[in-house]
């Protein structure tokens, strides 16, 4: 049944905003046997000064682990990726929230840059996301969610 929610949810998603979560093809790198995969890259939040928070989820596996990764995409508004003082938190609909605040990017200041968090897919089962704080080493900015699709759903794609 929760697989139908979620399939629901995406078609949903798909016919009324033409988003497509699909990943993208597997890559298997040739020197550690690591596979990747991706989600497309869409707009799930807004900021009322800042615009659309987007991102792609990415699960990375190997012989010896499974991770994934959280890939925000953001100009430079909110500062550099990469920086220490980076972080990302999350709030639910029941009150809960989860932050993470190791930006594994590169220090990067170009007017588009990406910040990497990896994520415990745990954390976001069975739950909705209001709203979402993004920092970077400059500020951070509130967003509310807005897409129909819940993160949850993403780690689905990638299974």
């Amino acid at each position: 049944m929760k697989r139908f929610i979620c399939f629901i949810s995406l078609l949903i998603t798909q016919i009324s905003f033409g988003q497509d979560l699909i990943k993208s093809a597997d890559k298997v790198d040739d020197f550690t046997g690591q596979r990747v995969l991706n989600t497309n890259v869409i707009a799930v939040a807004n900021g009322a000064s800042v615009g659309n928070l987007k991102f792609c989820l990415g699960r990375y596996i190997s012989k010896d682990n499974d991770m994934y990764a959280l890939n925000i995409i953001s100009s430079k508004d909110l500062g550099c990726s990469g920086s220490n003082s980076n972080y990302i938190h999350f709030l639910f609909t029941d009150g809960t929230s989860v932050k993470y605040d190791k930006d594994q990017a590169k220090v990067d200041c170009n007017d588009i840059n990406i910040s990497i968090y990896v994520v415990d897919k745990n954390d976001f089962v069975d739950k909705v996301i209001s709203k979402v704080r993004f920092a970077k080493s400059s500020d951070y900015a509130d967003y509310t969610w807005t897409s129909l699709v819940s993160l949850d759903a993403f780690f689905n794609i990638l299974n």
